[in-house]
């Protein structure tokens, strides 16, 4: 294969061990159940966006840029990215500092020592296993999203470390987002190289609205195309 196109499509992120075993099906608390809990998220989520800026600057050589755009942003929404670093969600965390946030998760993820009280705390939800699991996930995130909370969904599916190239979209979000009545935020994180260092900006665009004149299935379609350009352009 081209080294270009090896180079573009990154690298498999690192395997962690995986001891724990979680059943994310339709009895889960894919929310905090108790106003302490949510204090606590809200908490330490207040406190993972005030360090983790500058750790991400530093190290990473991270930026967040065009946070202007959630300025006018009325309701909740889904948000989508380019998933290429184990820390991206970290990333769009501090962009969306000052709104519950929300973040679809692979369920391998809350089977990690340690990290898996990490995104727990800071409101990972697990794929769910089953229909009545994805029922019971999108019945308990409904209401949060209609009152001003984001939920963040990787529409790609999976993590590709440093890849530079849009993946294959999954429609998911994409329904959610029309089946939630809400737009979507289209995010991209670009990677290019500066003095030898690889440097990541995470754009943060305009929200998308379906059109709703359209039928179901070609308003969803048209929608996930309309974000996609979006995010194309953001990392051209």
């Amino acid at each position: 294969m081209d080294d270009n196109i090896l180079n573009e499509m990154g690298h498999e992120p690192h395997e962690f061990h995986k001891p724990f075993r979680v059943r994310a099906d339709k009895n889960y608390p894919y929310v905090h159940k108790t106003p302490r809990a949510e204090k606590s998220s809200r908490r330490f989520a207040g406190f993972i966006c005030k360090i983790a800026p500058p750790i991400l600057k530093i190290f990473l050589c991270f930026k967040i840029t065009g946070k202007e755009n959630l300025e006018h942003l009325d309701k909740g929404a889904v948000t989508v990215c380019n998933h290429v670093h184990p820390l991206d969600s970290v990333a769009l965390a501090c962009a969306f500092w000052n709104r519950d946030t929300y973040y679809l998760s692979q369920k391998d993820n809350f089977s990690i020592p340690v990290i898996r009280h990490i995104i727990r705390k800071l409101k990972a939800v697990p794929i769910p296993d089953t229909p009545s699991g994805y029922a019971a996930m999108l019945r308990q995130i409904k209401p949060k999203v209609r009152n001003g909370a984001m939920f963040h969904i990787y529409p790609e599916g999976s993590l590709r470390t440093d890849c530079t190239v849009l993946r294959e979209f999954k429609p998911g979000a994409f329904q959610i987002a029309d089946m939630f009545g809400v737009p979507v935020v289209p995010c991209a994180i670009r990677i290019s190289r500066k003095n030898g260092k690889l440097v990541r900006e995470l754009k943060i665009g305009k929200p998308l609205s379906a059109d709703t004149c359209l039928p179901k299935k070609v308003r969803i379609s048209e929608l996930e195309n309309r974000v996609r350009d979006a995010m194309e352009e953001m990392l051209a």
